[in-house]
């Protein structure tokens, strides 16, 4: 079959890049994309939910298969969480499911995950891999900010989107262009960043363009239209000239500057926002101050070596070769201002009365110079001074002429009052206009490129810091739009003949045949993807809805619905769904609710040998795929289990796996495109340079080895451990349902005694307590509230992340015997939890030694309560408890705040601590062991319990 469509597809260069309708109907009745999707009612048999069980059960009967019985209610919950909002249920809500036994509770369940924001979280997660979407621009050279200040507006767009249940259709059309329809959220600009946020490709611009053809053809339509580029498509009918009448649809736009990119949203912090607006202006007076002080340079090189200029280009157009680009005074000649001095003095110069002379000079040899100086005399059309300077001079040589020329500009700027005809021209105004309209960073050298990109890498973070408005990354049209060629194997400077800028041909019916007219033409291609009639856009959809579900496709390649494409397992029910959905508005919250009350989706993932013989990759559905847990879904519902999981209020993305452990959802995770983090990788996260169709789906030691070690599955481990009140197998229950939402049976009740004996053996050796070492608000009545570890070690201190002071909470630090308060009333904390009953002795030295600010004060708390507070400003006091009575468990906390003003607060605090064993007269040391503590803090046989529970199949699995 695929060579008979080579065979049609080959016939079709011949006729000039067209596609006649007679070859198309010939490849339309071969390639089943093409044909129109029809929706076939289907007999529904008792196992039927929906009609989507009729389709499968059809297909199952003709492979001598049957359906899976449904899957337990609690398999059901946790199943539906995941797939609609990437969060497992917690023990209340599987318990409200299981007892509730109305007929509609499956579907009220449906309906409520549908409407939680975290629902637009998982799903926008779904798009952002199709999107290829990361927060910074790819490798870039040098010291350049790679940063996308506003990438953090189009995640926020799509989960809005998703949200809000955005007909796809509309989706489409904004992403396209929003720019070009009336929104009424005008936040939605920001779906712009579907083309904006994406590799740059080292600004090369013919790689951007050919990057967004591909991400929109295979995103929207499963097309590899890019494969066009060079030559017609091997298989599909998708002539070259195709490819570029897309290419000059998006090569007529253009992106504003960053700091001209609109502003969709103020923040709400006023005062931040008018601080941030300060600043802002201030740094770009700063750096209008740079560019002015460049173009006056500049414009003091075009008076001193212009001849050095009109030297080099005089060559240049003879032919010369390897010409050196220095100038006469050994600097390095700007590449970008020798192209525009050279267009200038070539473009309708040959009668200019001042720089006429010089125009044709320029391509004749040294001989013809005096004969030439000597015929412009005789013209009555030059500049008077122009003829005073030649007159009794004897210019033999183009060298010559063009070193007078150079002084003559010199004269004309130093006396434009005199010579106002001649200084209006290019000699002087025209020069500085030419400055004035291009961005000067065109025609800098090297070392004032890095002062400009020093500057501007400031500017560039301080639009994303506290208190800058939101803005959308978005793109224009061009004042004039490109009329596009063919690039010949694909080189721009071979052209082949021109091609309109309309639509692709094997998909053009009626209105969209004729070429695009408004503009670039991206709301006409826009238009034309979200038609109705267009037979593939609600096909790809429906299908890539159907895997992110099922975890395969009905069409196993999601990006290629071409010749070398997956044929669908299921056609008739893929027409089915597509027909369906765009009767349904576009809807996709209404084509999941649709899938997965369907009973295939709702049945056991049992493996069944009879069925796996036949249909072992399961292509039928006779069972449901059982479905391990992306990298997102791991983390978030590891962070679920602590406790600690936070709503994101949207906004600027944050960083993951890092200096600080997050509380927010990945989904929110700063993504550097080409530095993915390693276990990003290892649990098969995509690469973020092109469209990513579907995951892979790997079992690899790195993901064994992360959940074993990683830094934040041993603390996710000790926080989600925390807190655990009552007996022994209460304790253990209560482990259970944090991390399961059940209780255990008695066969785990039995296995995690026998852990906890057999791991805490390796603890009975420690005579030292726990340590903890972070940060916390202290409130008005002196409590503690929000303890937080401190997650970065610098050589010798702990602080709160790799930047100090940090941005929000200041110069908060521990070392081994001091440290410094944050910022307002957060205070450090040295955190013992002890391991033995007894007496408790506390013994310390109190030193600030700056006489600045209001001092320091420190506390002593024993599970929250105060034993001991002092003062300390320029002054050394002693600290000093005796016999507190403590039991194994308590927490004893050494807290240093900044009192009223954090200025100067650094201060020396060394303590040591000394218990009594009430059966003995037995005293003993307690040390901190600071490096040792850095290296591997304290884990107990209870946090082992947590994290080998995390580490289960079961919650590793859907399912």
């Amino acid at each position: 079959m695929i060579r008979l469509l080579v065979c049609v597809f080959v016939s079709f260069s011949v006729a000039g890049n067209e596609i006649s309708p007679e070859q198309m109907e010939k490849f339309k009745k071969e390639l089943w994309s093409l044909q129109q999707p029809l929706k076939i009612d289907v007999e529904q048999e008792g196992w039927c939910k929906t009609p989507i069980d009729g389709f499968i059960l059809k297909k199952l009967k003709e492979q001598s298969l049957s359906p899976s019985g449904q899957a337990s209610k609690r398999t059901l919950i946790r199943r539906a969480y995941y797939n609609l909002i990437g969060l497992p249920p917690t023990a209340a809500e599987i318990q409200r499911f299981e007892n509730d036994h109305s007929e509609r509770a499956y579907e009220k369940l449906i309906d409520d995950l549908l409407t939680k924001k975290e629902y637009g979280e998982k799903w926008a997660r779904h798009w952002m891999d199709v999107a290829r979407f990361a927060d910074t621009q790819g490798f870039l050279p040098a010291n350049r900010d790679q940063s996308y200040p506003f990438s953090y507006t189009y995640r926020d767009y799509l989960i809005r989107a998703f949200n809000t249940d955005k007909s796809y259709k509309d989706f489409i059309i904004e992403q396209l262009a929003a720019d070009q329809v009336e929104l009424k959220d005008k936040r939605d600009l920001a779906a712009l960043g579907f083309q904006t946020a994406a590799d740059r490709f080292l600004n090369k611009r013919h790689e951007i363009i050919n990057d967004r053809i591909d991400v929109t053809t295979q995103g929207f339509l499963g097309l590899t239209v890019a494969c066009s580029r060079c030559h017609d498509h091997k298989f599909d009918p998708i002539p070259t000239a195709d490819y570029y009448s897309l290419y000059g649809i998006f090569a007529s736009t253009e992106e504003p500057k960053v700091t001209d990119l609109p502003i969709i949203n103020l923040p709400e912090n006023k005062q931040a926002y008018q601080k941030y607006q300060r600043a802002y202006e201030k740094l770009q007076k700063e750096k209008e101050s740079i560019y002015a002080e460049y173009r006056e340079n500049i414009f003091k090189d075009w008076q001193e070596v212009a001849a050095d200029y009109f030297i080099y280009i005089s060559k240049s157009i003879a032919g010369f070769k390897g010409l050196k680009k220095i100038d006469s005074k050994g600097r390095e000649m700007r590449p970008r201002l020798i192209i525009d001095i050279r267009y200038m003095l070539t473009r309708d110069r040959k009668n200019d009365p001042f720089f006429g002379l010089l125009n044709r000079s320029l391509r004749i040899n040294n001989s013809k110079i005096p004969g030439l100086i000597k015929g412009t005399l005789k013209r009555g059309d030059n500049a008077e001074f122009l003829k005073e300077a030649l007159s009794g001079k004897t210019v033999k040589t183009k060298d010559e002429l063009f070193s007078l020329y150079s002084e003559l500009i010199k004269k004309v700027i130093s006396e434009k009052d005199k010579y106002p005809v001649v200084y209006d021209s290019f000699a002087g105004k025209a020069f500085k206009e030419l400055l004035a309209k291009n961005d000067v960073k065109r025609y800098v050298s090297n070392a004032e490129d890095d002062k400009i990109t020093k500057i501007d890498n400031r500017i560039k973070k301080h639009l994303a810091s506290e208190g800058a408005p939101a803005r959308a990354m978005v793109v224009k049209d061009k004042a004039k739009p490109t009329e596009p060629y063919i690039f010949e194997r694909g080189k721009p400077d071979s052209r082949g003949p021109k091609v309109p800028r309309r639509f692709l041909q094997a998909l053009s019916y009626e209105k969209y045949q004729e070429k695009f007219t408004e503009g670039s033409g991206r709301l006409e291609l826009a238009k034309s993807i979200a038609d109705d009639k267009n037979p593939l856009t609600a096909r790809v959809l429906v299908n890539r809805v159907w895997q992110w579900h099922f975890g395969q496709g009905i069409v196993n390649t999601p990006s290629n619905f071409g010749v070398l494409g997956s044929k669908p397992s299921h056609p008739e029910l893929l027409d089915y769904l597509a027909v369906w959905f765009m009767e349904n508005g576009w809807s996709i919250k209404k084509l999941n609710k649709l899938i997965m009350t369907s009973a295939v989706y709702q049945q056991k993932s049992d493996l069944r040998e009879d069925m796996a013989e036949i249909d072992e990759a399961n292509v039928y559905l006779w069972k449901m795929n059982r479905r391990r847990l992306g990298w997102e879904e791991l983390r978030d519902s590891v962070v679920q289990a602590t406790g600690k999981l936070k709503r994101f209020p949207g906004g600027k993305s944050v960083t993951m796996l890092q200096a600080e452990y997050q509380p927010y959802r990945t989904v929110y995770g700063y993504l550097f495109r080409d530095k993915i983090p390693g276990v990003y990788k290892a649990f098969d996260f995509p690469a973020a340079e092109i469209t990513c169709e579907f995951r892979t789906k790997t079992i690899v030691p790195q993901q064994g080895l992360f959940l074993m070690n990683s830094n934040f599955m041993v603390r996710s481990s000790r926080m989600t451990a925390a807190n655990l009140s009552g007996q022994k197998e209460e304790k253990v229950r209560k482990l259970f349902t944090r991390i399961y939402g059940r209780q255990p049976v008695l066969e785990e009740v039995d296995f995690a005694n026998e852990f906890l004996e057999q791991a805490t053996e390796s603890f009975k050796e420690r005579v030292f307590p726990e340590w903890l070492y972070g940060f916390a608000n202290l409130n008005d009545e002196d409590k503690l509230e929000e303890f937080t570890e401190f997650t970065f070690f610098n050589k010798s201190r702990w602080q709160i992340s790799k930047s100090f002071p940090d941005k929000r909470k200041g110069y908060a630090f521990l070392s081994e015997k001091g440290g410094h308060p944050g910022n307002g009333d957060i205070a450090v904390v040295r955190r013992c939890k002890m391991h033995r009953t007894g007496n408790l002795s506390i013994k310390g030295l109190l030193q600030h030694k700056n006489d600045k600010g209001d001092g320091v004060r420190v506390l002593v708390l024993h599970n929250g309560s105060k034993l001991g507070e002092w003062d300390c400003k320029k002054s050394s006091i002693p600290t000093e408890l005796e016999n507190v009575k403590v039991m194994a468990g308590d927490i004893v906390d050494l807290v240093v705040d900044s009192k009223k003003t954090p200025t100067s607060d650094s201060f020396i605090w060394p303590v040591s601590m000394s218990m009594t064993m009430p059966t003995s007269n037995e005293e003993i040391t307690i040390d901190e062991d600071f490096k040792k503590v850095q290296k591997l803090q304290s884990f107990s046989a209870w946090h082992g319990l947590a994290q080998v529970l995390m580490m289960s199949n079961e919650f590793l699995y859907v399912d």
